[in-house]
């Protein structure tokens, strides 16, 4: 939520990756390929959106921080989405579907 554009901070990295290792402590013998970070995809309310641009063209935005974590309940909801025309997914989680 900031115009941060500053390398990755230890502070930062260490959050990450002690939250990594509690998940699984499997991380601790990962290797860190690169560390990036800078601006994260979010609109003025933070939450995630489906835009139906026209039929079958979707925009999916604004994941923000979450985005690696909600990617896969995000696909589940554009899939059915895109099968039946609504999604029961995106109702239960309170996602927005807008129509541009």
């Amino acid at each position: 939520e900031s115009d941060d554009m500053s390398p990755m901070s230890v502070r930062s990295s260490l959050e990450l990756l002690s939250a990594a290792y509690s998940v699984h402590p499997g991380f601790g013998e990962a290797r860190i390929v690169e560390a990036s970070t800078q601006c994260r995809p979010t609109l003025s309310n933070n939450l995630p959106c489906i835009r139906q641009l026209a039929p079958r063209v979707l925009q999916i935005n604004a994941l923000y921080r979450h985005g690696f974590l909600i990617a896969p309940a995000m696909l589940d909801a554009v899939m059915e989405l895109m099968e039946k025309g609504h999604s029961a997914l995106a109702r239960e989680w309170n996602l927005a579907i807008e129509t541009v």
